[in-house]
């Protein structure tokens, strides 16, 4: 099973999974993405965890949703297929898709590793919304030069100025939390 058909068991109508808003408000963010309809409205009940600053890995999404499919009786979709699914999509979709698969599925691993097998695409097509996002991917799963590039590309790319100095905010994050540039800095400056 991959994301597209997991996201279609849940049937609209079934209260089952509706009475939970946070699956509810995360479920029906994913059947929009799978439309092609992307918004960057979110409540709490589904936050952007490709926009944490503090480049953290959070479990939970991924326990959100075993619990859920245990409380349900649904199979979860397999690694394998999720993967195979995002490598064949549209790279114009794949920032979006990514954010999905990590808000409901919580897999950062296999969104990550299609993100570097497409990378030359990425950095060609992706908005600036999605390349930050990617970057902060990148940047959870320890991958600094990556993450780097990305928030340069983004950059680049970009010509709105707030925009502009949150991207230089977590190139700086980046350096301090996986390059550690700044303890360095300070070393030399204590000794």
């Amino acid at each position: 099973m991959n994301f597209t058909q997991f996201i279609g068991s849940f049937k609209t109508g079934d209260a089952s999974w509706e009475e939970s808003p946070v699956l509810f408000e995360r479920i029906h963010i994913a059947k929009n993405i799978i439309k092609g309809i992307y918004s960057n409205k979110r409540t709490i009940k589904a936050p952007e965890y490709l926009t944490d600053f503090g480049l953290r890995k959070t479990d939970s999404p991924r326990i959100f949703i075993k619990e859920y499919c245990k409380k349900l009786d649904k199979q979860m979709p397999s690694v394998l297929e999720v993967k195979k699914e995002l490598l064949e999509l549209d790279i114009r979709d794949l920032g979006d898709w990514i954010d999905g698969v990590v808000l409901v599925l919580g897999d950062y691993d296999s969104s990550y590793e299609v993100l570097k097998e497409r990378m030359a695409d990425v950095l060609k097509e992706f908005t600036v919304d999605n390349l930050i996002k990617m970057a902060t991917l990148c940047g959870i799963e320890n991958d600094a030069s990556t993450a780097l590039k990305l928030f340069n590309q983004a950059h680049t790319k970009c010509t709105d100025r707030e925009t502009k100095e949150v991207i230089l905010h977590r190139i700086d994050v980046t350096l301090l939390k996986r390059e550690k540039i700044l303890m360095s800095f300070l070393n030399i400056v204590i000794a």
